[in-house]
């Protein structure tokens, strides 16, 4: 509890000075640049960063600005946010009804910038012992992380798909929720907490300690979960949004996609 409590006193303070310093910018450009404000997760702040850097080189018009401080998880509980976004960021349909319902959301359109799948991960000797997604039914994997079904997107699509299979019955009892992805990639980097996660891959290519990607879930028993971003229909800049959803068309924005493990929505 504590912990949402920091998350969401950081995610004020800096989304404040991020729209301070965007608009004092625009003031000395004379009002000719147009806001553009963005709302993702952690585990997409190096993605959604690349691609407002792309855009910007895209279109100069526009002054991007990224907030991806706090988890979903955070809005669930705390309803809707005091700041207007332009776009929200979202894995998969579930993630974005969650949105909409907890911060009085209405969004006009919403566009399908492409998809990841859940993958396994782990770090030292557990990386080494899964050599199908089918050991994970065996003991001597030990804990295994995952999202809260509740409240992460990954946890959620995890027990709704490997349910099915009767996969996630075998392992629920060796199952250690988290409320985010970033936090599982952390428990794994320690050594602490779980032996495997399970986890979104494209939280898994921005890991820069020695978590590894052990095998992917095939799609057999879990498809893909669609990166979305969406625009509500009282977006303060939804002409700058209609946009960025171009740029995703591009062929640079699917090469930042593609890059951070996520295949781009038609192919590169």
């Amino acid at each position: 509890m504590v912990r949402a409590w920091i998350w969401r006193i950081v995610a004020a303070l800096a989304t404040a000075v991020l729209i301070m310093a965007a608009t004092s910018g625009a003031c000395r450009q004379g009002d000719s640049r147009q806001r553009l404000l963005i709302r993702g997760a952690p585990s997409m702040e190096a993605t959604i960063s690349a691609l407002a850097r792309g855009f910007s080189q895209w279109n100069p018009d526009v002054d991007v600005i990224t907030d991806c401080l706090c988890p979903p998880c955070v809005l669930y509980e705390d309803g809707a946010p005091e700041t207007s976004y332009d776009l929200w960021v979202a894995w998969g349909e579930w993630e974005l009804e969650r949105l909409a319902q907890a911060g009085n959301l209405r969004f006009a359109r919403t566009a399908v910038a492409g998809s990841t799948p859940l993958v396994v991960a782990a770090s030292g000797n557990a990386a080494h012992s899964i050599e199908a997604i089918e050991d994970l039914r065996q003991g001597s994997v030990g804990k295994i992380g995952v999202g809260d079904p509740d409240l992460v997107a990954s946890g959620h699509h995890a027990r709704e798909h490997l349910t099915a299979s009767g996969l996630w019955a075998d392992i629920e009892e060796r199952l250690v929720p988290s409320r985010s992805g970033c936090e599982l990639l952390k428990w794994l980097g320690l050594g602490r907490e779980v032996d495997v996660a399970i986890v979104l891959r494209a939280c898994v290519t921005h890991d820069s300690s020695s978590v590894e990607l052990v095998r992917e879930i095939p799609e057999e028993l879990c498809p893909p979960i669609p990166l979305l971003f969406a625009m509500p229909e009282d977006a303060p800049s939804s002409q700058a949004g209609d946009l960025f959803m171009r740029f995703l068309e591009t062929r640079q924005a699917k090469a930042i996609l593609a890059a951070d493990g996520i295949d781009p929505e038609g192919g590169r």
